[in-house]
């Protein structure tokens, strides 16, 4: 019964200490200190029982103690990990195609960098299209074709997937397009101006649907936004008197 009871309060005790180490990663004077307490604990709801078992125990969650404060001081986060492993806002994009076999097997096409294109200049927003399709519904078994120079414009009834790079302390001039467009900022972070004055801020892993409104883009940061887009043809916003919105593009 006292080997039972033993048994239970160890995986208590360990279970406790673990997850203490998982929230705060502190250091190993300090986790050493939380044990003696859980171990005083321990020992009180166990009255008599001889020390020598959580003495044992003291001793081999150090163990897994010091191994934790190595692993932490040593070891970079899952976050910081990735934010590393990220690619630069300034990168040529890879991008990865699936497609089909002459017997309908799923198969991996095209697997390359898309080079950026920069159609205003080399210190102006630089453009990366992906795909462009003419028509929705979309044909799946019509191949992507190559878009380099391309200038990011939605064909009308179709759709283009792409992603613009904005530099930093750069705005993009007021403009509209006859399409919706539905946008993740991917790095940095970007001001969204209309023609009334009105503007948003919108950061990394925040997410647009710009309807056809007249806007800007603004990057008061010192560094690059990157903003991938899906961009779907619209109609003309019709106002009460008839009057239609154009769209007005960006020349180069």
């Amino acid at each position: 019964m006292e080997f039972c009871v033993y048994k239970r309060e160890q995986v208590a005790v360990e279970i406790m200490f673990i997850q203490h180490l998982q929230r705060r990663q502190r250091t190993n004077n300090i986790s050493q200190r939380l044990l003696s307490e859980l171990l005083h604990r321990t020992r009180n709801r166990l009255g008599n029982t001889s020390l020598q078992p959580f003495l044992s125990l003291f001793y081999h969650t150090l163990d897994i103690s010091r191994l934790a404060f190595k692993m932490s001081s040593n070891t970079p986060t899952t976050a910081a990990a990735a934010t590393t492993a990220m690619p630069s806002a300034d990168s040529n994009p890879r991008v990865v195609v699936t497609a089909h076999a002459a017997d309908g097997t799923s198969i991996f096409g095209a697997d390359s960098e898309v080079p950026l294109f920069y159609p205003f200049g080399p210190a102006i927003s630089s453009f990366a299209v992906f795909d462009i399709r003419g028509t929705v519904p979309v044909n799946n078994q019509e191949a992507t074709g190559e878009y380099a120079s391309t200038i990011p414009r939605c064909p009308p009834g179709g759709v283009i997937f792409c992603i613009t790079n904005i530099p930093g302390n750069f705005t993009v001039p007021m403009h509209r397009t006859l399409s919706i467009d539905y946008a993740v900022v991917l790095t940095g972070e970007i001001v969204i101006k209309l023609d009334n004055g009105d503007e948003k801020t919108v950061r990394t892993g925040e997410y647009i649907i710009q309807g056809g409104a007249n806007h800007q883009w603004i990057n008061r940061t010192g560094e690059t936004c990157r903003i991938v887009v899906v961009m779907v043809s619209a109609e003309k916003v019709k106002l009460a008197d008839g009057t239609e919105l154009e769209q007005t593009v960006l020349k180069r």
